[in-house]
């Protein structure tokens, strides 16, 4: 019985991680949707751009653009505007060349 209550639960498992996968990937996507929209713009990004972006995502509650300093230079939230709410070793470490990393799984033997 303790197998079948394992497998069940193992099962569970591995359906919610591919659920959070899925939606993580769909985050992701639509963050490279809106790069493509604003990098040629950029610094001068329209808020009606991250507005439109904003109302086709749900689980979004705000875009905002930092500047290498960390000062808010545009956001769908106007009273965040012109805004310093970023730690400046983040936004620095963010800066830097391969910020983003793709988590691995190792096994020990």
């Amino acid at each position: 019985m303790y197998q079948n209550v394992e497998k069940t639960f193992e099962s569970i498992s591995s359906t919610r991680v591919k659920l959070l996968k899925t939606w993580v990937n769909g985050q992701w996507s639509q963050l490279e949707v809106l790069l493509d929209l604003v990098s040629d713009s950029f610094p001068n990004i329209s808020v009606k751009t991250l507005q439109e972006r904003l109302d086709i995502v749900p689980d979004v509650s705000e875009y905002f653009v930092i500047d290498a300093q960390g000062k808010v230079i545009q956001s769908t939230t106007s009273s965040r505007l012109n805004t310093v709410e970023a730690n400046p070793k983040a936004v620095a470490e963010g800066l830097k060349p391969n910020f983003y990393t793709i988590p691995t799984l190792t096994q020990t033997p």
